[in-house]
Formats: C-alpha cells, structure tokens, sequence
C-alpha cells in the first residue's frame, strides 16, 4: 500500500517539475483552449499553466484522504483500489499536461492549431484510461463515496458487487471500443464518438444496476 502512496507523491512532483522546466521555455502567450475543429479560441498567459500541477496536488490529496478514510473503516480492499485508481488519473493528467505543453510552444500547432492526429491522440487517451478504471471497478466494496452508486446498487452487498461487475465491463468495453473508433475514424469524430461511449456505458450500468436489484426483489 505504501508503495501506491509513494507513487501518488512522485507524479505530483513530477506535475510541478514538467510545469517548471514548460514556464522556462514557453513564450508569454501560448495557446489555451481549442474548438471542436482544432482551432486556437483563446490565448493566455503561460503561468496560467500553473493551475495544472495545483489540480495534481488537491486532487491527489483528496483522493489519499478518502483511501485512508476507507482503511481506518476497515475496508482495505477500497483503501487499495482508490490508491490503484489515483495513481493512474495523475498519471493521465501528467500525460495530458505535457501533451498540451508541448502543443503549445510548438510552431506548427500555433500556426495551425490541433491537427487531426493530435486529436486522435487525445481521444485516445481518454479511452485508454477507463480500461484499468474500468478493471478496478469490481474490486470495490460497498461504499457511499466512489463506484457505481445508485439506490439499487446499493441496496445490498450482492447488488452492489453484480452491478460493480457490470458498470466496470461497460466502461472497459467502451475504453476498448474508444480506442479502435479514435483511431479509425476522422478526427472530427473524436469529440462524438467520446460522448456517446461514455453516456452509452453510464445508461447500460445504471439500467443493468436496476434490473439486478429487480432480480434480487423477485428471487428474495
């Protein structure tokens, strides 16, 4: 468990450090936000970027929060599954950092903005971190915090373990389906083809999580 912990403290610092060495290379005003085609819509200062590390430290120190939280009640396997899980958001959001970091002190991007392959990339990686999430999911004990809650899931242990069984298949299926369709399809899908997989996933976990507390109610 510690070992999870002492990841969770090297991808922060790793955060800062990538922000520090970006902020000594990026000119003044670097590129901040792009439209659904790619396009630069808004420029900004480049210490702006500073708000990302922030984002690693309060989201990492939370979620350590709420993995010791989950230990101290006695539910190790949650402290050990929010840990796993934490870890590899920070280590998506460092990615996703430097992706963008990159892109923005590079000539071609501030010329042209995003081009298609870039934006493959991103959908990409979205879709390729909801497949280890996505595993985790069933390993979680009942909790009122994280994991496929609904009323139905969590009316009794065995609803909850059937329904965190089904919402993590969905979203690894999505996670794979994701990373095919990104990569096959034109870059102007990618936006599309992330919604829908993702409110695709939600709407299959949360009616399956009903019709298995139904099934529950009926067997009882």
């Amino acid at each position: 468990m510690k070992k999870a912990y002492w990841w969770i403290l090297g991808l922060i610092i790793v955060g800062f450090v990538l922000t520090g060495l970006f902020l000594s290379v990026a000119p003044d005003q670097i590129p901040m936000h792009y439209g659904a085609s790619g396009q630069i819509d808004r420029w900004g200062s480049k210490n702006e970027m500073l708000l990302l590390p922030v984002i690693n430290l309060l989201f990492g120190g939370f979620m350590v929060w709420l993995a010791r939280r989950e230990g101290k009640q006695g539910r190790e396997m949650n402290e050990r599954v929010v840990a796993g899980m934490t870890a590899l958001v920070l280590a998506f959001f460092n990615l996703l950092w430097l992706f963008f970091m990159w892109k923005a002190v590079d000539q071609t991007t501030v010329e042209n903005g995003l081009d298609g392959l870039s934006m493959k990339a991103c959908g990409i990686l979205i879709f390729a971190l909801m497949i280890p999430l996505g595993n985790s999911l069933p390993k979680a004990q009942r909790n009122s915090i994280f994991g496929l809650r609904t009323k139905w899931s969590m009316a009794s242990d065995r609803c909850w373990q059937q329904s965190q069984r089904l919402g993590g298949y969905s979203m690894m299926i999505a996670g794979i389906a994701g990373v095919v369709l990104c990569a096959l399809l034109p870059s102007e899908w990618s936006i599309p083809v992330v919604l829908t997989l993702l409110l695709t996933a939600a709407a299959v976990s949360t009616v399956g999580s009903y019709r298995i507390y139904r099934r529950e109610q009926t067997q009882a």
